[in-house]
C-alpha cells in the first residue's frame, strides 16, 4: 500500500510540474509579445516624428530666400559676434532685424502687385463716335440718317425741314433747341433709335453741321 500513494505523489508532482512549467511559457511568450508591441509603438513614433520634422525641413527650405555670396559672409561675421553682445545688444539687433524684414516684405509685396498688374489686359478704347451720315435712296426722294449701323428714313418734305433748321442763321445752341423740338413732335422714333433725348448730347451738333455741310437749300 505505502508503494502505490508514493507513486501517486510522483505522478502529481510531476503533473504540477508541467503545469508550472506551461504557466512560465506562457508569461515569456506574453511578455515577449508586449515587448514587441512597445517596440512597434515606439518605432512608429519615431518614424512620425521624423516625417514631421523632414516635412518641417521641406516647407522651411522652401520659404527661405536664397543668401547671394556677399550675405553669406556677413552671416558668418555677424554669427562670430554674437557670442559676445550681451541681452541689451542681442535685444537691438532682434528689433532692429524685425523692422528691416517687414520694410523687404512690403517692397516685395508692392513689387508683386505691379506685375500683376502690368499682367492684367486693359479693355480696349472704345472708338470714338463718328456721328451721323446720310445716304441718299436710290429713287431719290428718300434719305436715310445713318448712326452705329441704325438707318432712319426720311421723306423729301422731311429732310427739308431738318436742312432749313441746320442752314438757319441762329446760332449752334439755338439751332440744336429747334432740331430737338422739331424731331419731338414729328419724328420721335429717330430720338428714341440714337438716344437722342437730351439736347446736350454732342450728336445734334455733329447732325447740324453735317447737314449744313452737304446740303443746300435752291
Amino acid at each position: 500500500m505505502p508503494i502505490k500513494k508514493t507513486t501517486e505523489t510522483k505522478k502529481k508532482s510531476a503533473t504540477t510540474k508541467k503545469v508550472a512549467s506551461s504557466k512560465s511559457t506562457a508569461k515569456k511568450t506574453s511578455t515577449k509579445t508586449t515587448a514587441r508591441k512597445t517596440t512597434a509603438s515606439k518605432t512608429a513614433g519615431k518614424s512620425k516624428t521624423g516625417t514631421r520634422k523632414t516635412a518641417t525641413s521641406r516647407s522651411s527650405k522652401k520659404t527661405a530666400r536664397k543668401q547671394t555670396a556677399a550675405e553669406k559672409k556677413l552671416v558668418k561675421k555677424l554669427s562670430a559676434m554674437l557670442p559676445e553682445l550681451d541681452a541689451e545688444g542681442l535685444q537691438f539687433l532682434i528689433e532692429q532685424a524685425e523692422v528691416h524684414l517687414y520694410n523687404m516684405r512690403v517692397v516685395a509685396l508692392q513689387e508683386e502687385m505691379q506685375k500683376n498688374a502690368a499682367s492684367i489686359k486693359k479693355p480696349k478704347a472704345k472708338k470714338a463716335d463718328e456721328g451721323f451720315s446720310v445716304v441718299r435712296g436710290e429713287d431719290g426722294h428718300v434719305y436715310h440718317i445713318v448712326h452705329d449701323g441704325k438707318y432712319t428714313m426720311f421723306n423729301d418734305e422731311e429732310m427739308l425741314s431738318i436742312i432749313k433748321i441746320a442752314k438757319s442763321a441762329s446760332t449752334i445752341s439755338e439751332k440744336i433747341r429747334s432740331m430737338y423740338h422739331w424731331f419731338f413732335i414729328e419724328r420721335r422714333d429717330f430720338i428714341n433709335a440714337h438716344g437722342l433725348g437730351s439736347i446736350d448730347n454732342p450728336l445734334w451738333e455733329n447732325l447740324i453741321n453735317l447737314i449744313k455741310k452737304n446740303f443746300r437749300i435752291s
